[in-house]
C-alpha cells in the first residue's frame, strides 16, 4: 500500500420503517444519523493487523486473516468480537472478510493498525448499526490506504455482501445509509434521500430480544391467518408511503406515516410493552411525531421524530422513564467522510 495513514467517519443509522422485515422480509428505510464512528488505519513496520478499540486491543496474524477457512471461524486466542442482531463473530473473521472482499494480498496488509475510535453520543451495542459502521469504515479506509477507487455506493455493496456472509439475518439496507448518507429505501439504495430533521432517541433499559419477537410473530401469524398477513401487507405500504414522503420533502406525511407505522409494529409483535406505553404519552404531546422501535434485540431504542429541536425538553422527560440514556441528533444527509487522507 502506498499512503501510511487514512482517517473515516461513518454515521450511525436507525430504521425509520420496516422494522417488522426483520421476520417478514418486507422493504426497509433506514436513515443515517448525525453521530459518528470515527476508523484510522496505519501502516506500520510491525507484524501482523492490530485492533485497537473501545473494548481493548490485538493483533492477528497475517496469515490467518488471508487463509481459505470459513470467516465464521476463531483461530485460538482471539478476544475482539463484533456483535449484530443476536450473533457475535470474531474482530478476525470482520477483517478477514474486508481483506477478501477488496482482493489484499499480505504484503499490503501486514503491519496494518486499526485505530476504533466513537464519540460518547455513540454508544455500542443498542441498535444504531455500529457493527455496520464498523464494516463501512474499516473498508473504506483500508481502500483508501490502498488507493483502489471505490465509490460510496461500491463501499456500501461490498459491505451488504460480507454482512449477509457474517450475521444472520442483517439489514441489508443499513450500509448504504451510512455510506452514502440520507435516508434509503431498500427498494432503491443506490438513490438515497437527502432528508434531514431532528431526532431524539431513547435506549431503554430491557427490550425483547429479536428470537422473542420473531417467535411472537409467528404465533400471532398462525393465531390470525390472512388477517395478520394483511397487516404485514399495510405494513409494507406503510413504509414505501415513508420512503415517498421522504423523497417528496413532505415532512409532515413522513411524521404521520411514521406514528401509523408504530401502532402497526405494535399489532404485528414487534414493539416491547415499554416502548407502546411510552409511544402513547409521546404522542399525546403536540410537538412529538413519528414515534417507533427501530430495533429489536437485548437494548432495541426508541425514537421521535421532532418538529424542531425546540420540543426535544418534553420529549426527553418520557423517554427518561424508559432509557438509561437519551440520544439528541438529527437525521443526517452526509455518509462516508474521509477526514484526514495523506497527500
Amino acid at each position: 500500500m502506498t499512503g501510511t495513514d487514512v482517517s473515516v467517519s461513518v454515521p450511525g443509522c436507525v430504521t425509520l420503517g420496516g422494522s417488522h422485515a426483520l421476520v417478514t422480509n418486507g422493504p426497509i428505510v433506514s436513515s443515517a444519523i448525525d453521530s459518528r464512528l470515527r476508523i484510522r488505519v496505519e501502516r506500520t513496520d510491525g507484524d501482523g493487523v492490530g485492533i485497537d478499540s473501545p473494548f481493548g486491543g490485538q493483533l492477528f496474524q497475517t496469515s490467518a486473516l488471508l487463509g481459505s477457512g470459513s470467516p465464521q471461524g476463531t483461530p485460538e486466542g482471539a478476544e475482539i468480537a463484533v456483535g449484530k442482531g443476536g450473533r457475535t463473530v470474531s474482530g478476525w473473521a470482520v477483517l478477514s472478510s474486508i481483506f477478501d472482499a477488496l482482493g489484499c494480498t499480505a504484503d499490503e496488509v501486514a503491519g496494518l493498525r486499526f485505530h476504533i475510535e466513537r464519540a460518547d453520543a455513540f454508544p455500542l451495542g443498542v441498535g444504531l448499526s455500529s457493527s455496520s459502521a464498523l464494516v463501512v469504515g474499516c473498508l473504506a479506509a483500508t481502500a483508501a490506504l490502498g488507493e483502489r477507487k471505490l465509490s460510496r455506493f461500491e463501499i456500501a455493496e461490498s459491505t451488504a455482501d460480507i454482512e449477509e456472509a457474517l450475521w444472520e439475518h442483517p439489514h441489508p439496507v443499513h450500509p448504504y445509509a451510512i455510506a452514502q448518507g440520507g435516508t434509503v429505501h431498500s427498494v432503491e439504495p443506490a438513490d438515497p434521500i437527502r432528508l434531514t430533521a431532528p431526532l431524539l432517541i431513547g435506549l431503554p433499559k430491557t427490550s425483547r430480544s429479536r428470537d422473542a419477537v420473531a417467535e411472537r410473530c409467528r404465533t400471532s401469524g398462525s393465531r390470525f391467518g390472512s388477517r395478520y398477513d394483511r397487516i404485514v401487507d399495510f405494513a409494507n405500504e406503510c413504509t414505501d408511503a415513508i420512503a415517498a414522503a421522504a423523497r417528496a420533502g413532505d415532512r409532515q406525511r413522513v411524521r404521520e406515516e411514521l406514528a401509523f407505522a408504530g401502532g402497526l409494529d405494535e399489532a404485528l409483535g414487534v414493539l416491547s410493552p415499554q416502548s407502546r406505553t411510552v409511544r402513547a404519552r409521546m404522542l399525546s404531546q403536540i410537538n412529538t411525531v413519528g414515534v417507533k422501535q427501530s430495533d429489536v434485540g437485548p437494548r432495541a431504542i426508541v425514537m421521535a421524530l421532532l418538529s424542531d429541536p425546540g420540543d426535544a425538553l418534553d420529549v426527553k422527560r418520557l423517554l427518561s422513564q424508559i432509557g438509561v440514556e437519551t440520544i439528541e441528533t438529527e437525521l443526517s444527509a452526509e455518509g462516508l467522510r474521509y477526514v484526514d487522507v495523506p497527500a
